[in-house]
């Protein structure tokens, strides 16, 4: 690039945080190579507190343009002078042009939709069109396509938290444009059939093809090591921004590294998890940043190997653990899921949407040896089942995963080779796929459910 750069070089960028791991930069200075385009393209993280700052910083240092992305494509609009009609309807802003200091505010997947049709020779102005999703994306073509012309669409979603926006979607075309659009639940397979055979174009709007979590933002908890370590490892694989939390910054880390080097984003907030006041502090940093939390992972946990010390099985009897150690592994088990939880739920509540997946362990599904450790998960399966049943009108959906042992570090403190009822152990690589399952594959309607693994009985 520095080749290329000269004194008339204007300057370009994206803005949106976090930012690190986007491609954008490295598309759009490839295609001002190409086209022969005198501009420089760059990423800049952007803080909450810093956007109207970086606005008017813009601004005055005449950037020609730039992109939005997450947090701002809704709330950067209060910063610019004009808003065009299509940013509008769709209530964000991806672009920003600057001409001559004047700030225009814009959406660009649809204009790009349908410059596409339109590139490939295919008009769709005065007919019917048939669209799959509700999303960001989705939003931005069918309202392109009602400004634009198109006589008809057809759009088709699952009844999940997006219906809403969906139903908004239809109601904005058919009073603001021309166009007459339709909702139709996409399980309606012959509805689907027919008004596919009666438009010109299908276009699928949702996330196939793409990481199952993109975009999202997913907070696990002790994810230093183990099973939140190969959580977190998953859940940024399929796209979303992790924050790792661990009371060890070291381990948090290594957890932040691997998962940078495979590409991923994930930030660390070293807490301890059974202080109130610190998760409190740590769910509003994570809302200041990112402004939602769409994903939540209680994992933290486990068994001091002191307790258990030199006691075969750790099979204490119940009238022999003290007050201490008993108080011990509820706070640790039991305390930290509630309080994480407590104050997630109002923020997924305000959101209209989340996804919750506590971690419990076969030990609370069955009759066990582990005393308290037992105790405090059984209370998560059944913790889990309440905040499904109290937030299921909130869109929120709470489900378990019940693991039997687990080759994880802390269980090999106790050298265990075989898992509960004569099974072998288990991997927390398995454990991280059943989250991912709960997350993103299982039914809009499973909540409150618990899912065995590692186990026959």
């Amino acid at each position: 690039m520095e080749k290329r750069i000269t004194g008339h070089t204007e300057l370009l960028g994206l803005i949106a945080t976090p930012i690190r791991h986007s491609k954008s930069p490295v598309m759009h200075n490839a295609a001002c190579r190409a086209l022969g385009l005198d501009y420089a393209y760059l990423a800049f993280d952007i803080q909450p507190d810093q956007l109207e700052d970086a606005v008017k910083g813009f601004k005055a240092l005449n950037v020609r343009g730039w992109n939005v992305s997450m947090p701002y494509k809704t709330t950067i609009g209060q910063y610019l002078d004009h808003i065009t009609p299509i940013a509008k309807m769709c209530g964000a802003i991806n672009t920003v042009i600057n001409d001559h200091g004047v700030l225009t505010g814009t959406i660009t997947d649809g204009t790009g939709y349908m410059t596409a049709l339109k590139d490939q020779g295919i008009d769709i102005i005065g007919k019917k069109m048939t669209i799959v999703g509700a999303g960001g994306a989705a939003t931005a073509i069918v309202m392109q396509a009602a400004l634009d012309g198109v006589k008809e669409i057809s759009i088709f979603n699952i009844k999940d938290a997006s219906w809403d926006r969906a139903l908004e979607n239809v109601e904005k075309i058919n009073s603001q444009t021309q166009c007459k659009a339709q909702l139709f639940d996409l399980n309606d397979h012959e509805t689907l059939r027919k008004e596919i055979n009666e438009s010109i174009i299908f276009t699928n709007a949702t996330n196939v093809g793409m990481g199952k979590l993109e975009g999202k933002i997913a907070i696990v908890t002790g994810s230093g090591k183990g099973i939140g370590r190969d959580a977190a490892l998953a859940i940024a694989a399929e796209g979303a921004t992790v924050v790792t939390v661990a009371r060890t910054q070291s381990d948090l880390d290594e957890t932040v590294k691997m998962i940078e080097d495979a590409g991923g984003t994930a930030i660390s907030l070293s807490r301890d998890l059974t202080d109130g006041e610190q998760v409190a502090d740590m769910v509003k940093t994570v809302v200041d940043k990112y402004g939602r939390i769409d994903i939540l992972v209680n994992n933290a946990g486990g068994y001091p190997k002191e307790i258990y010390k030199n006691i075969e099985h750790q099979a204490i009897k119940i009238w022999e653990w003290s007050e201490e150690q008993w108080d011990q592994i509820i706070k640790t088990n039991l305390r930290i899921p509630f309080l994480v939880t407590k104050n997630v739920v109002p923020v997924m509540i305000k959101q209209g949407k989340g996804d919750i997946v506590n971690v419990s362990s076969r030990m609370g599904r069955i009759a066990s040896q582990m005393g308290a450790y037992a105790v405090a998960k059984g209370g998560i399966v059944t913790m889990t089942k309440t905040t499904a049943i109290q937030t299921k009108e909130y869109g929120i959906k709470c489900n378990a995963v019940s693991p039997g042992i687990v080759d994880t570090p802390g269980q090999r403190v106790y050298n265990h080779s075989v898992g509960q009822d004569g099974c072998p152990m288990g991997s927390s690589k398995d454990v991280a796929k059943a989250i991912i399952y709960l997350l993103a594959d299982s039914p809009a309607v499973m909540t409150g459910q618990s899912v065995d693994l590692f186990t026959t009985v």
